[in-house]
């Protein structure tokens, strides 16, 4: 599961250039940091509409007739599901960030922040959108978690390289999701504040005291 993402210290000049995207002028003021963006509340996403690809705001979630909201996808049936097969066809995304959270599973609920092992660069997730009655939404898929980041979740986002994310807006091929490849990761301890949904700001991600400071994982983006 991915539940909590942020895209903190990179401008949207950054990554209309990393994705190669339009962002309309009206667009650009609403881009701000955000240290724990959450289910329902608007990200940035990219997608390609007639030969175009576009850097535009969406609300992360699918809401459904039963008052839920579906935040992830997962990668082994995103193609098959009724809730997202249509979208994996005709409506793929990539939500570029600069990191996401995952909890432990052990009832300690610790929260930690992971980013690409690069300094500065985006992770960019695999991820599927569609438009109606609620707006423009987004989903992130999920696959299974590599042996680093198992004993912290079973689940991680599927992370694309720059080429992945490209064939991932051109086609839909369910073999780009996978693992994250060596190299490409590193997490740390943050304080459980990030819990709470409205907590915002730098102090997200800073390594919590006596949590130990980053950690590189034995993951590598291509």
């Amino acid at each position: 599961m991915c539940g909590r993402i942020g895209l903190t210290e990179l401008s949207w000049r950054q990554l209309v250039a990393v994705l190669r995207a339009e962002l309309a002028p009206e667009h650009e003021q609403l881009f701000r940091p955000r240290y724990n963006l959450a289910p329902t509340q608007d990200a940035w996403i990219c997608r390609e509409v007639a030969d175009r690809r576009q850097l535009i705001p969406a609300r992360w979630g699918f809401p459904s007739h039963a008052a839920h909201n579906i935040i992830n996808a997962r990668a082994e049936t995103a193609a098959t599901a009724k809730s997202f097969k249509q979208a994996f066809l005709d409506r793929r995304c990539v939500i570029p960030v600069s990191g996401f959270f995952e909890w432990t599973r052990d009832g300690r609920h610790q929260p930690y922040w992971f980013t690409a092992s690069d300094d500065g660069a985006p992770l960019l997730l695999a991820g599927l959108y569609r438009e109606g009655t609620y707006g423009l939404n987004f989903v992130i898929i999920t696959t299974a978690a590599n042996d680093a980041i198992r004993p912290i979740h079973h689940r991680m986002p599927a992370v694309l390289s720059v080429d992945a994310a490209e064939a991932w807006l051109e086609r839909a091929d369910e073999t780009l999701l996978k693992r994250a490849p060596e190299g490409a990761l590193r997490f740390h301890a943050v304080s459980r504040k990030v819990n709470t949904a409205g907590f915002e700001g730098p102090e997200c991600i800073a390594p919590k005291a006596n949590g130990g400071g980053p950690v590189q994982l034995g993951l590598k983006l291509s």
